[in-house]
């Protein structure tokens, strides 16, 4: 079973979610689990060694971009 969680933008999500990956693999041995998360807080979630893929999003980075000129021009 492939698992995703997405928990990017909260330092306090993804702290309070870490703990969960345990409990997932408690009732799903088998899951591969991959986590999207804000690019500041991939070193946080590597500390778990039974997170498969971290996926680092710059959604910090693109709320900047969203006023841009070049933005609005896309």
């Amino acid at each position: 079973m492939n698992i995703l969680l997405v928990r990017v933008s909260s330092l306090g999500d993804v702290l309070h979610n870490l703990p969960m990956v345990a409990d997932i693999l408690r009732h799903y041995p088998d899951a591969a689990i991959d986590w999207v998360v804000e690019e500041g807080y991939v070193s946080l979630v590597r500390l778990n060694p039974h997170v498969r893929k971290i996926i680092p999003w710059g959604l910090r980075r693109w709320r900047k971009s969203l006023g841009s000129r070049q933005t609005r021009s896309e």
